[in-house]
């Protein structure tokens, strides 16, 4: 199998994607991303109408780093007029790719029809991709295996129109809609779709190290989207990377993961400023300490504290000992 993945007119050079996530993939993120070795990232989703009103934040989340590599700008919108004039503003900004959100369980999308609430609708839901193809920009989409329940049968059928209106890959998440991420991703739904149908198909879910991927992956899937398993775990891109393109993935110690994460800090910090770069990154924090000695009083201090040195010096002493007594840190 080759290690790129063809994705319209672009050559990915690693089946590796970053996936979308809320509040977490901006553009500081999807650059460390793309440098750990994702070949395509995707920015969190964008809604349509808040595109067509010229919403500041939205504006924000279809933007890119200069030195990122391919991205694609999800969109979520239930209207395909009004599909195909956002990604129009897509095309503008510079993206590779949109990417059409067929997946989002929240109730506030699906209740205006967006999201994985087209699952319910395939007639629109493959309006919908036909609109976003007026931006001459290759389409993709990301969806689960059903609404209430995996609807095998529906999916395919679906996929196949995909297919015939020029959709270059389809990542799915092996979660109904109602699942939301209970529960476990059913690998082996994907792998009956993958099989039935001529698309690529890029799998999502529960994939958080090597051994995740290798338990799961078959030939009939193209790539792998990763999301929660690389949140302050940057490494995993490229330990994926390599196992996929047959090298042995290097492990990574708590104080390497530390090194990059303080890269990305900066990264952060000079999208945002400092104060709003280290409000941010507080969802960071939780996971990158998850699991050490004292994490509960390394967390409460990293989320308190207010100035950038004073957080990479207490990063530092972590990564010099994972083992430290949380109470040197305390006032």
């Amino acid at each position: 199998m080759s290690n790129d993945l063809n994705i319209g007119a672009l050559n990915i050079k690693s089946r590796v994607i970053a996936a979308p996530m809320a509040g977490i993939t901006d553009a500081a993120c999807r650059l460390m991303a793309s440098r750990m070795g994702a070949g395509l990232t995707v920015t969190e989703m964008a809604s349509v109408k808040g595109l067509l009103q010229r919403d500041r934040r939205t504006l924000s989340i279809i933007r890119t780093h200069p030195e990122a590599g391919p991205y694609a700008v999800q969109l979520f919108g239930c209207n395909e007029s009004d599909l195909e004039e956002a990604a129009g503003i897509v095309q503008d900004e510079g993206a590779d790719a949109v990417d059409v959100n067929m997946g989002c369980p929240v109730r506030k999308v699906i209740r205006k029809g967006a999201g994985a609430a087209l699952l319910k609708t395939p007639q629109l839901a493959s309006e919908i991709v036909e609109a976003a193809m007026g931006a001459k920009l290759s389409v993709s989409v990301k969806m689960r295996i059903g609404f209430e329940h995996p609807d095998i049968d529906g999916i395919i059928r679906l996929l196949e129109s995909f297919k015939r209106l020029g959709v270059v890959f389809v990542t799915i998440h092996p979660r109904t809609a109602s699942q939301g991420f209970s529960g476990s991703a059913d690998w082996n739904a994907l792998l009956k779709i993958a099989k039935k149908v001529d698309i690529p198909i890029v799998g999502n879910g529960d994939i958080f190290s090597v051994d995740d991927l290798r338990a799961r992956l078959t030939d009939e899937i193209r790539g792998v989207a990763i999301a929660r398993g690389a949140i302050a775990n940057f490494q995993l891109f490229s330990q994926l990377r390599d196992y996929l393109e047959g090298r042995e993935p290097e492990s990574a110690s708590l104080a390497e993961r530390i090194e990059t994460f303080i890269n990305f800090i900066h990264d952060e910090i000079a999208l945002r400023g400092e104060r709003q770069g280290l409000a941010f990154l507080r969802k960071f924090f939780v996971h990158l300490v998850r699991g050490i000695s004292g994490a509960r009083r390394l967390r409460a201090k990293l989320v308190t504290e207010t100035k950038l040195e004073e957080v990479i010096e207490i990063l530092r002493k972590i990564a010099e000992n994972t083992k430290i007594n949380a109470q040197y840190f305390v006032d």
